[in-house]
């Protein structure tokens, strides 16, 4: 499971960091909740391997058809914790549509 909660999830710009970082060429990788890394190359390339599965899987899922809890069981998520991540996902979309609203106006 990516690492970024999914209300804040934007797996393109995750791939294209993951990119720019990667041609930084840097020998430390200062990680949160992971400490100090300097296999910079390996993490790097398998946070975009891992997001991009991941991302896979989930529209594979939601395309057949699955409801929250199934999709939940099967990435081995509680139901509770999908559906509080769901709505605060809902929750970030209104902001959003509501702040494009407000700009538009």
């Amino acid at each position: 499971m990516p690492t970024t909660p999914p209300p804040s999830l934007n797996p393109l710009e995750l791939g294209r960091t993951t990119e720019r970082l990667a041609q930084l060429d840097a020998k430390t990788l200062l990680a949160p909740h992971f400490g100090v890394r300097t296999d910079v190359a390996g993490v790097l390339e398998g946070t975009k391997k891992k997001t991009e599965e991941w991302v896979t899987k989930v529209r594979a899922l939601k395309n057949a058809g699955r409801t929250l809890d199934e999709v939940a069981a099967m990435l081995g998520i509680t139901p509770k914790v999908a559906q509080r991540r769901h709505a605060a996902a809902l929750r970030k979309l209104h902001q959003l549509l509501v702040g494009r609203r407000k700009k538009g106006a």
